[in-house]
C-alpha cells in the first residue's frame, strides 16, 4: 500500500532530501503549490501524513484530512 505525504511548504531550495527519503519508504509525495488554507484543505483530503514548516495547518485542513495519522 502506498501512503501519501503532503508537504505544505518549505524554506530550502527544494524538497529533494525529503522526497528521496519518503519515496524510498514507499510514499507518494505531494508538494502544495501554496500554503493557503483552501489549497491545503483540497490537497489534504486523502493524505496519511502532513509535513509542515511555517504554513498554518488549521482545523479546517485537519478535518479534511480524514486518513491522516501523522
Amino acid at each position: 500500500m502506498t501512503w501519501k505525504v503532503l508537504i505544505t511548504d518549505f524554506v530550502w531550495p527544494s524538497t529533494d532530501p525529503e522526497r528521496k527519503i519518503l519515496e524510498a519508504a514507499g510514499a507518494e509525495v505531494i508538494v502544495a503549490p501554496s500554503g493557503d488554507e483552501d489549497t491545503l484543505t483540497a490537497l489534504a483530503y486523502d493524505v496519511d501524513a502532513i509535513l509542515t514548516c511555517f504554513a498554518q495547518v488549521t482545523d479546517k485542513v485537519l478535518r479534511s484530512a480524514k486518513k491522516c495519522v501523522v
